[in-house]
């Protein structure tokens, strides 16, 4: 293999790796937009809940205000049952471990798929350097031995 031919094989090989580098870094963006949408679902998800927690509280008061007539007084306190749980499931949701959160499976997925294609897109880098820097060797071993 004559050293025009390995320049270009060089050349060939450092395009190839910049595609690759370049596919990655664009899936890192990706992935990274993808993360900052569900985590500002789950921002939202927690606002809905405390609005919830604001209607039993609401409930509550008005149940109270209601007055207590015996007649009243089995739907008054069934109610508040289903309020306390009400309130008791929403603070497991907000509360309780990332795992609890549908979405969490998922962001943690797409965090380590991120990390895994930062790591790529370093090792790409490398390797693009180190071919840069062979095609320049490459490159002047040709001009010494054309002068």
């Amino acid at each position: 293999m004559g050293i025009p031919d390995k320049v270009n094989f060089h050349k060939q090989a450092s395009e190839i790796l910049y595609s690759d580098l370049l596919k990655s870094y664009l899936s890192k963006i990706k992935l990274e937009e993808k993360v900052s949408k569900l985590e500002e679902q789950v921002k939202r998800e927690k606002l809905a809940s405390k609005g919830w927690k604001t209607q039993a509280k609401k409930l509550e008061g008005d149940l109270i205000s209601s007055g207590s007539t015996p007649a009243n007084k089995k739907s008054n306190k069934k109610l508040l049952d289903e309020k306390d749980k009400l309130i008791e499931s929403l603070q497991k949701k907000l509360n309780g471990t990332p795992a609890e959160h549908p979405q969490t499976e998922e962001i943690v997925l797409i965090q380590a798929e991120k990390d895994h294609l930062s790591n790529e897109v370093l090792d790409l880098k490398a390797k693009l350097l180190q071919v840069n820097q062979l095609n320049e060797e490459l490159i002047r071993e040709k001009e010494e031995l054309i002068s």
